[in-house]
């Protein structure tokens, strides 16, 4: 099927081919055929589209720098803000189940649900 595709909009440029594909996953309710990609990407070269501000380039970091920065007083009072914020040490488990636990879980959400009367969330 992708063979298909690539046959039918090879003669498409890249901005025709990305506006068409655009356009279509905005306005579309069914994956587009070839014909409505091409059709929605008709004319691209003549529209003025904004893409945003261009990507900002850093320059490379020293890494005694990176290590002097982080020992800055300015860094330390940040981070210590931060982790006021974010509350320190705080740590997020996730925990794979096997399928005989989820089933077991799902058991028992149901009867939880049955004795009190509690919808799922």
């Amino acid at each position: 099927m992708i063979a298909t595709y690539l046959e039918a909009l090879d003669n498409l440029t890249h901005e025709e081919l990305e506006h068409g594909c655009r356009e279509c996953s905005r306005n579309m309710e069914y994956f587009p055929k070839p014909g409505h990609i091409r059709k929605a990407g008709e004319g691209s070269q003549d529209r003025e589209e904004y893409l945003g501000l261009p990507q900002l380039k850093y320059p490379d970091v020293d890494p005694a720098e990176r290590e002097a920065a982080l020992q800055s007083p300015e860094y330390k009072a940040y981070r210590a803000k931060l982790d006021e914020v974010l509350g320190k040490n705080k740590t997020i488990r996730i925990v794979e189940a096997s399928p005989d636990r989820v089933k077991k879980l799902a058991e028992q959400s149901k009867y939880i649900r049955e004795k009190y009367g509690k919808k799922p969330a």
